[in-house]
């Protein structure tokens, strides 16, 4: 079976929860159905060019978010 490994040199495999940091860059929708459009930084699809912003869609309900008031 194929894993990655993560920056400290942890094994990561299909099945594992991860976290990801990103903006939200447009919603289309309303509540929990909701499509968020999030921007991520760090290694794109292209390993030619890291760092650069990539982007995913989600639903509104699979997040957890943190915001400023």
């Amino acid at each position: 079976m194929a894993s990655g490994t993560t920056r400290d040199g942890k094994p990561v495999q299909v099945g594992d929860q991860i976290s990801v940091v990103a903006t939200v860059t447009a919603v289309t929708g309303s509540g929990s159905q909701a499509s968020l459009t999030a921007s991520c930084n760090g290694a794109a699809a292209n390993p030619l060019s890291p760092n650069v912003p990539y982007n995913i869609t989600v639903l509104a309900t699979d997040v957890i978010a943190s915001q400023s008031l």
